[in-house]
């Protein structure tokens, strides 16, 4: 994964006053070693929470032979498929009742995504993970949660609660982040938690 310098000194100009890394990949500073321990994880936290419309794929799942009951067919995910949004029924405005339903597992093979769906479609989140692709908003939110993770070890425990302060503007720039991509949209897609369901 790509680690960008410019936005670890963000992260850190958050919760400190003065302390810079000169370059990620040959830095051996404690900030630079805290900072490539959790830059993966928050940056993949963000994908999941925000779901940017610029981060999303389509593609035709390959069917799977099963033994799963509760399910018609099982597909392998693809490869990059970060978090799966969902199946493609050919109608963009998708609502709660008409979203197609299914459940996600695994095999030796790897993820396995199960449904009722033949011939499958998915529209998925993969993990960008180039600076320069990111929309200010979403680096804002990133960068905020990346200072929340690093805090307690980078200023002695956080007794003065900074990585606290940086949750609550991750918030914010979540917030907006969402409210900016739905935006960029020419129609509003429904919102909601049922981005895919448990069979009932």
């Amino acid at each position: 994964m790509l680690i960008d310098t410019e936005t670890c000194n963000m992260a850190l100009a958050h919760i400190s006053d003065g302390i810079e890394i000169g370059d990620i990949d040959s830095d051996r500073t404690a900030p630079a070693r805290v900072l490539k321990q959790f830059y993966p994880t928050a940056l993949g936290m963000v994908h999941r929470d925000l779901r940017p419309r610029k981060h999303t794929k389509v593609k035709a799942l390959a069917e799977l032979e099963h033994d799963n009951s509760e399910w018609t067919y099982a597909y392998r995910l693809p490869i990059d498929c970060y978090f799966p949004l969902r199946i493609q029924t050919g109608d963009r405005n998708d609502t709660e009742e008409s979203m197609i339903e299914f459940d996600l597992g695994s095999d030796d093979g790897g993820p396995v995504l199960f449904t009722d769906e033949p011939e499958a479609v998915l529209e998925y989140v993969y993990l960008i993970d180039n600076p320069l692709r990111w929309d200010p908003d979403f680096k804002m939110a990133f960068t905020f949660l990346l200072g929340h993770l690093i805090a307690p070890k980078l200023t002695g425990g956080d007794q003065f609660k900074l990585g606290d302060k940086c949750l609550q503007k991750y918030g914010i720039w979540k917030s907006t982040a969402i409210a900016n991509d739905l935006n960029s949209r020419k129609k509003t897609p429904p919102t909601g938690s049922g981005l895919f369901r448990a069979r009932g």
